[in-house]
């Protein structure tokens, strides 16, 4: 349950980040119901990710410049730039929880390493 619970947590910040930056609504008590299995929690990040994907790539002028506000953040504004590092980087240190709880059960889990990723930048293998 623990690791289910964090990856929900990782997905459900991602999800609120990515629909304040859309201007869209975040119906935060349905978000915050953890998804009964790892597949529905994997099937939030894949579509999560197809969303983030498609807008990237469409990117355009100063989109990134765009100024964003939080009320859980009251009286502080960010630039969609800064949201999207609070994304990676609330990502990685809770995957990072992740593998080291993986560690301790004894799997041998995947590096999480930017700079290795690079090198292959392999896409996401998404169970079927």
């Amino acid at each position: 349950m623990e690791i289910r619970k964090t990856l929900h947590h990782v997905i459900q910040a991602n999800r609120y980040w990515i629909a304040l930056i859309f201007g869209g609504p975040f119906q935060f008590e349905q978000e915050s119901q953890i998804p009964e299995s790892f597949e529905l929690i994997v099937q939030q990040f894949k579509e999560t990710h197809e969303q983030e994907s498609n807008w990237i790539a469409g990117i355009q002028g100063n989109e990134l410049e765009e100024s964003l506000e939080t009320p859980f953040i009251p009286g502080a504004r960010f630039t969609v730039e800064e949201a999207l590092v609070q994304v990676c980087l609330h990502s990685l240190g809770h995957r990072a929880q992740c593998l080291s709880r993986l560690r301790m059960l004894g799997a041998t889990p995947p590096g999480i390493d930017f700079i290795t990723w690079l090198v292959k930048k392999p896409e996401p293998d998404w169970p079927t």
